[in-house]
Formats: structure tokens, sequence, C-alpha cells
């Protein structure tokens, strides 16, 4: 049975004005990535930066961070994303920074699914030229006349619910959204409007994303007129642009309001809007960002001092100061801002608009790109948890096991230039494909994951150690399997799996687990416990029937059915009896969801947690979403039985997705069929073979190993 996915909410977080592209991170070109290598390879400042502005770090800072006192200034360079960027040195004397002085730029923040946060890395010494550096503007191109007004456009994308679903093929949408839209209930959302002209053709672009299956119709208001209707189908996103009556718009908050009139069932999510318009050319609190056609004038009134700067940032990546003049005046100050042959985009603020970056650290050397290394089993985990690791390092490398434990920050400076980006982890291990020997055989994850992280629910919970939520057939599922699935058949190339931890303490506790399993010999024969749902819709207990013979005569069997038991009461107790017996084996088959097996409740993560069985068990479940990890508000059964202090799982392999029922049990009969086939001896290689088996490659994506994959199955 598919639960229906529940709609997080929270605080909105509205994002309002230009965007500007980030760079892709996902395929850096070769002399990007080699110019990072050898950065993050020597001593470096890491300069952290989060808001889009013209930014400045002091002397004391950059010292702070690493920078030695008397370094000349001539050599210090900025890079972004493996590309040096231009920077301006203040108050140097003698040929270093003096007490005030420092270094500024045009810092453009990230803005991926993954982070608001671009690293810039300053680097300095060798005996190469002088660093790139901010060039100053001297125009004097004739000029037609001033410029009045210039198109801008204000954007809205509330972020307050996150939809699991899939949209259609085209997605590429980070799933969270503003309020729901249904029929006979208006939802609204203010847009603003600064310093609008009273001439132009002002504009209304709308974007709803589909929730039910069936056709769309969305009455578009704006300040209480209509405009039009965004009309589409399905769980895909419909899209419209209606033309605005100069005379509707106001300067400051305007309402859009949306209704469907689809019928009952038209329910749909607000995503986006866009308001073009012509604006005055005015700042508004010390600060104009704006465009200005070729041979063109500006004149901006509204700052409040003399001190007043203006940037071209036509090519953000290559920022121009422009030489401007400042008057004042009984409105206050202005600035004019001269012609140029070519059309500009350009930003006007007051000096003490100047941001700091949000940090400045040093940089840890690292080199985990270089040929030449090799590890039978690699440990990438957050930092905070690595000392905790210690007695299962020790417990492998006893096994024979070569290990590298990696700090997960170092890859993201390695192959993701310093952003928080899961793409950062399939590159390194692609890397160790390549040109490490041995090739690592085992990927273990050490820390949790979210589908927020960038907070936009306002519930704190923590990206660790991201994953890679893909597609399947219904929803967005978490899939560490991505990230060893070279060739993408949906089967992962290194037996990966993850302790989806959130501190030290919980991942020495999940450690101690899986030695404790490894270093005490079984107390008695093998035996397996299976756990039948009622059959509705499924035969669930057949299949429980039909897994049950396949772990004979390796393991006694014992099949418990929500039919025999007199109430939903009852059953969880049986349920939680059984468990706490130790069976070598746990299956579940039926109904479930992130925090629940059957309707009934059978296991919830409270009970889960609290399980003290001394003999731990390999959990292999069949339903939906109990491997789904990475929910900010919920724990999932998985992650609950895997963290349960004093028993419950020492691994557990889960679906994170929600999952087809005939596909999910072949997955589930071809991992217990290879549990004691007397083949590879760890869970992770019985993993890949498993799915190797299957064919459906959306669902051996979405079947997830909490656990570690070197564990050897006993």
């Amino acid at each position: 049975m598919r639960y229906p996915i529940r709609i997080v909410s929270a605080l909105a977080v509205v994002s309002a004005g230009a965007v500007l592209a980030p760079a892709a991170l996902g395929a850096p070109a070769p002399s990007r990535l080699e110019q990072q290598w050898s950065i993050v390879s020597g001593q470096a400042v890491k300069l952290l930066v989060n808001k889009t502005a013209w930014t400045r770090v002091g002397r004391q800072q950059l010292v702070a961070a690493g920078l030695p006192a008397k370094t000349p200034a001539r050599t210090l360079r900025l890079f972004a994303d493996g590309r040096e960027v231009p920077i301006r040195v203040v108050a140097s004397s003698h040929g270093i920074l003096g007490p005030k002085g420092g270094i500024e730029f045009y810092g453009v923040a990230e803005d991926t699914q993954s982070t608001d946060t671009r690293v810039y890395w300053l680097v300095w010494g060798g005996t190469d030229s002088a660093g790139k550096r901010v060039t100053t503007t001297r125009t004097r191109v004739a000029s037609r006349s001033v410029a009045q007004s210039f198109v801008t456009t204000s954007i809205i994308a509330p972020t307050d619910r996150y939809f699991q679903l899939n949209t259609d093929a085209k997605d590429t949408s980070d799933h969270f959204y503003g309020p729901t839209v249904l029929p006979g209930k208006a939802a609204s959302e203010d847009i603003q409007a600064i310093d609008p002209a009273p001439y132009g053709a002002p504009s209304l672009t709308v974007t709803l994303q589909g929730y039910s299956t069936f056709d769309h119709r969305v009455q578009v208001k704006f300040n209480g007129a209509v405009v039009g209707t965004v009309a589409w189908s399905s769980t895909g996103a419909g899209t419209a642009r209606f033309a605005v009556d100069r005379s509707q718009l106001r300067a400051g908050s305007n309402t859009i309001s949306l209704e469907a009139t689809g019928g009952e069932l038209d329910y749909s999510l607000f995503d986006s809007a866009k308001l073009s318009y012509a604006r005055q050319f005015k700042a508004e609190g010390d600060r104009l960002t704006f465009s200005l056609p070729a041979r063109r004038v500006a004149q901006i009134p509204g700052f409040t001092g003399r001190q007043i700067r203006v940037v071209d940032v036509t090519a953000p990546t290559l920022p121009k100061l422009v030489r401007a003049k400042v008057r004042h005046g009984t409105a206050g100050y202005s600035v004019t801002v001269p012609a140029s042959s070519k059309p500009r985009r350009l930003v006007a603020f007051a000096s003490r608009l100047v941001k700091r970056p949000a940090g400045a650290v040093k940089n840890q050397q690292s080199s985990w790109y270089r040929a030449g290394q090799g590890a039978d089993m690699v440990i990438i985990a957050y930092p905070a948890f690595i000392s905790a690791l210690r007695p299962l390092v020790e417990l492998r490398e006893r096994q024979g096991l070569r290990v590298d434990v990696v700090n997960i920050q170092k890859l993201f400076d390695e192959f993701s230039f310093g952003a928080h980006d899961p793409n950062a982890i399939r590159a390194f291990l692609e890397r160790t494909k390549a040109v490490w020997k041995p090739v690592p055989r085992y990927v273990l994850l050490v820390g949790d994951a979210t589908v927020d992280p960038r907070n936009y629910l306002k519930l704190a919970d923590q990206d660790y150690v991201p994953t890679r939520l893909v597609k399947t057939y219904y929803l967005q599922a978490p899939s560490d399997d991505w990230f060893t699935d070279f060739n993408d058949d949906g089967a992962p190339d290194m037996a990966i799996g993850r302790l989806p931890v959130d501190s030290a303490a919980q991942t020495a506790g999940v450690v101690a687990k899986i030695v404790r399993y490894e270093s005490t010999a079984a107390a008695g024969p093998r035996d397996a416990l299976i756990v039948a749902d009622q059959n509705e819709g499924f035969d669930f207990e057949g299949s429980a029937d039909g897994l049950a013979s396949l772990l004979k005569p390796a393991a006694t069997t014992q099949v418990i059915m929500r039919s025999q038991s007199p109430s939903n009461t009852a059953f969880r107790t049986q349920v939680e009896q059984s468990l706490n017996a130790g069976p070598s084996v746990v299956e579940y088959v039926g109904h479930g969801s992130i925090d629940r097996w059957g309707a009934g409740s059978y296991l919830p993560p409270a009970d889960a947690r609290s399980l003290h069985n001394d003999q731990l068990s390999i959990y292999v479940v069949t339903t939906c979403l109990n491997g789904y990890f990475v929910d900010p508000s919920r724990v999932s059964i998985g992650e609950a039985a895997l963290e349960a202090p004093a028993g419950g799982a020492v691994a557990v392999w889960a679906s994170s997705a929600l999952a087809d029922g005939g596909l999910d049990l072949a997955l589930n009969r071809s991992l217990i069929s290879r549990l004691y086939d007397g083949g590879p001896a760890t869970l992770g290689e019985k993993v890949i073979a498993a799915k190797r088996a299957v064919q459906d490659s959306g669902e051996r994506r979405s079947m997830v190993l909490l656990g570690d994959p070197a564990t050897r199955v006993r």
C-alpha cells in the first residue's frame, strides 16, 4: 500500500531579484579540476561567499586564516570554480598588505539544490606574473541621451513545502514549492515592484506544479484583476505569461491570487512568479542593480552619502570598477554613470554596503586525487565522526583490508571546488577507479543526509554526507548506489552502504554493534523471522512462505502473520518479542511507509530503537520507504533499527522509494537466496549480485544498504 506522501510545511523562504547562474559542478573541465588540485594541495585561504556583493576581506582576517603577514601583495591570486578572478588590493605598503589593508572582489553566491555558498580560494607566492586585478574603466563614449528607466524582474519562489513525487521527464526542480492551489479557495503571494516607472508594459509569468494527475486550470489575478489562466495536465509543470495593465501595478507589494477552476480534483502547487516592469533609476537602500543600453548615461538619485561605488558586472567573473560622478543635492546624493559603446549590467552601491565573506578559513591540504594510491575500502565520513570509526577500521585491517578514511570536506574541496555537492563523491570514486591500485571494493558513507540541505523547512536537518536523489517510478528517492554506478545501469560497481548517523556518539554505537556482530560467534543455528502483513492488494502471506522456502535448509524459519493475530496491538507485541529473540535474518513483507510496518504500525521507530536483542539481525525489508533516510522530520524504520543502541539490526536493506510489490519482492528473493549460498562472504557483495540478477534498474537504484558493505554475513 502506498501511503500518501506528506507535504512538510514550515516558514516560507522567498528569494527575489536577479538570478545569477552558478557554474556547473557536475562535470568540470579537466583543466579546471587540475587547477583546483594544485590549489588544495598547497597553502590557501578559503573565503566563503553566500551573498552576491562587492566583498572585502581585511588583512587581519586573512592572516588569522593562514596568510603569512609579509606575503608580497603582487603574488596574491584568487580562484573560484578553478578559474582565476580579479581582485583589488587595498592599502598595500612596501609591497605587502598594511594594517588596514586587504583584498576586494565581486563575490557571487552559489544557488544549487545543495548550497548557497561559493568558495573562493586565495593563494600566494611563486615566481609567476602578478595575479589578476580589477580594472577601472574610463569611458569617453558620446551619449545619445540619459536613460529614463530599465526593465527589471522581481522573482518569488517560495520553499515552504517539499513535494516528493516525480513531475515529468524534464523535471529539474528542487521540489520545494509554495502554497497548495485548490478549488474554491484562493492562494495568494505578494511580489514587489520597486520604484516602477509610470509607463511600460508589465508582464507576469506564473509557474505551477501539478499535484493530482488530472487536467489543471488555474485562474490568475493580479491585485484583484483577472489576467488569465494557466492550463496544463497531470503532474507536470504549467507556465504562462500574462500582460498586466500598467494601471494595476503598484509601487511596493502586489498580490498574486491563484484559484483552481478545473474541477474538484484540480490540485497544484505554486512554484514561482516573475514580474517584469520598467523601473526608475533610483537607489533603494543605498543600492541599485540595473542594465544600461549602449551609449546611454544613467543618473541615479537616492543615496544617503558621498561614498558611492559603481561596478560593471556584465561578466560577473570579470568585474570592472566604473568612474562615476557623485553630486549632492537637496534630495541627497546622486551618481552619474557614463555611457559605454556596449550594453552593460551594473551595480551602484554605498561603500558602507561592502560585504564580508561568511567565513575565512585555512585550507587543510589534501590530495585524494593523486594517482598511485590504493585501498580495498574507502570510508567517507563527516569530520566530527571520524574518531569514532577507529574500532571498525582496526577490525577491517585485521581482516586484511587496506582502509582509507576520507573527510567529506576534502572531497568537496578537491572535486567540487569547495562547494557542498554530492557530485564530488562520485567524481572521487570514479577517480579512484581510474588511477588507484588497488581500486576500492567497498565504500562506506558515514553521516546522515537530507532532502533539505539548505534548510528551507527550518527543521535544521543536517546533510553531513549528501546522497543523490534519483527518479524512480513514483518519486525522487535517495540512491547511494548512484555514486558507484559508473555505467548507469542501476547496479553499483563498488559495494556501498551508509551509516546514517547524526553524532559521534551515535557513530560509536553503530560501530560497536558491527564489531560485536563480527567478533562473536552466533549463539546457535541460523534462524530467520518473516513478518507478513494482511493480504490487501497483494499476496503477502504467500510471498512470506516462498521466502521461507528459500532460506531452508540454511536457516530455521518462523513466519508470523497479521491475519492470525486478534488485533494490531497484539501483533505489534508479537513482532517486538520475536525481534528481541535475535533472529539471524528479519524479513518484513507487506504494506509500509517511512516510519511503519503495515496500516497498524506493527513496528514504529520508537519500538525499533528500543530493541534489546543480544544477537544482531540483518533486516531485508519488502515494503515502501523503510530505507528513506532523508526525511527532515521523520526517522525511517531502517535508521531506527540500525541505530538501536541495545539491539536491532547490524544492517538493513530496504527501499527508499514507493515500491512495486512484485519487483521489490524479486529483489529481496534474489538477496535472500544468496545470504547463505556459499558465495561472496560480505553483505555488500551479495547485494551487488542480487541487484544484477534483477533487470529493473529503477527498483535496483532505490534499494539502499544501511550498514557496512564489508560486513561478513554469518
